[in-house]
């Protein structure tokens, strides 16, 4: 990638969250999607609104996944 190449991490960085995100809203098949696959999205939506803002504000995610499954 041409940013990379001139040393622009920040651009390099913009444009791999952007590219997550459309490859994102374009990959949808059925009406579920994977837990990871919203989790990475969120993730680049943050990338970019921390760009937007300066980093402003620093965030982080973390989570925890529990699976519960009943019997009825």
């Amino acid at each position: 990638m041409l940013a990379e190449i001139e040393n622009q991490p920040a651009i390099s960085d913009a444009l791999t969250s952007l590219g997550g995100m459309m490859r994102y809203n374009l990959q949808w098949r059925s009406e579920y999607v994977p837990l990871r696959d919203e989790l990475n999205h969120i993730a680049n939506y943050a990338a970019i609104m921390n760009i937007r803002f300066a980093e402003k504000s620093s965030s982080s995610m973390r989570y925890r996944i529990c699976i519960w499954t009943a019997s009825f």
